[in-house]
């Protein structure tokens, strides 16, 4: 879910909130190899701080990733060829999935942000 492999502090904070600390904000804690043969990617939003560019260059392309609509051909350009935008509802494997339009944030923030999220309803 929202894949981001790049060493803590790589890029600079998430802008126009009130976090100063760079992200990723820790390390992660197994080796990298272990993202190479996943089921599935579930990508809420394409924001920097859920999905880095190290993670699209990990990731195999043949790996089955769920998204938004608005993020699909982001996904396709990046060489994924497996994608699923989700509309409203989708389930898999038992996972119930959502799109949903929700606020990032508060204010003048949640407007920069965007609404489109894509959330896991259950497991």
């Amino acid at each position: 879910m929202d894949p981001m492999l790049s060493e803590a502090g790589k890029f600079s904070p998430v802008p126009f909130t009130r976090n100063y600390r760079r992200n990723p904000l820790t390390s992660l804690t197994v080796s990298l190899h272990i993202f190479e043969d996943v089921d599935a990617i579930l990508l809420t939003h394409r924001h920097f701080d859920h999905w880095d560019t190290k993670s699209i260059s990990i990731l195999n392309k043949e790996t089955l990733v769920f998204c938004s609509p608005r993020d699909q051909s982001f996904v396709q350009k990046a060489g994924f060829k497996k994608i699923i935008a989700i509309n409203d509802y989708y389930e898999w494997e038992g996972i119930q999935m959502r799109r949903i339009e929700g606020p990032h944030a508060p204010g003048i923030t949640g407007k920069i942000l965007g609404t489109d999220l894509l959330l896991i309803k259950s497991l």
